[in-house]
């Protein structure tokens, strides 16, 4: 489950938010920080130009120009050799992880904004969870399953240690050696 958007209401306040499966999102977590990683390895910009195609829908094209001040071959190896290794490899380690070690747990992010109201995200670790989330009682069934959002630090610091550790072994030290 990437991400349902959801609007309730909690102690008279109306909450905007988003069920979201915890295996999700670790891997989001985990990516965003392996795009830093990859940032620092080889840094670039991109810029992105709508380009307006000549047809009767009026409909554009995307066009992205990256630069990395003369590594972009090694950036556009890099890039797809983390995007292989994110869906085939990450993402299946991280959701087996989850479904074998939080069973039946349910997480609250609450994004705090001075200028909107609180966004929040509600994690669920499984469909045990989520059928335990009864659609009438939803917040007095999540609030049961609430854990400590001091796991999802662990479990997002161990995942990123791991990716940067085999991209560094599986990559970087290849592509150095050639």
């Amino acid at each position: 489950m990437f991400g349902d958007w959801c609007k309730l209401i909690e102690n008279k306040k109306l909450i905007y938010g988003e069920i979201f499966s915890l295996n999700g999102y670790i891997f989001d977590k985990v990516s965003a920080k392996l795009n830093k990683f990859e940032n620092g390895l080889y840094p670039h910009t991109m810029k992105f130009n709508f380009i307006k195609n000549n047809d009767k829908q009026n409909t554009s094209t995307l066009k992205i120009k990256v630069k990395a001040y003369g590594k972009e071959k090694e950036l556009k190896e890099f890039q797809k050799f983390k995007m292989i290794f994110e869906q085939e490899v990450l993402h299946p380690k991280i959701k087996k992880y989850i479904l074998k070690n939080f069973k039946n747990k349910t997480y609250r992010i609450v994004h705090k904004k001075d200028t909107f109201d609180n966004f929040h995200q509600f994690l669920l670790s499984d469909n045990e969870a989520l059928k335990n989330c009864k659609f009438e009682t939803f917040l007095d069934d999540f609030n049961i399953l609430k854990r400590d959002n001091k796991d999802l630090k662990i479990i997002e610091k161990k995942f990123y240690r791991y990716a940067k550790n085999y991209l560094l072994k599986n990559f970087i030290s290849k592509s150095t050696t050639k």
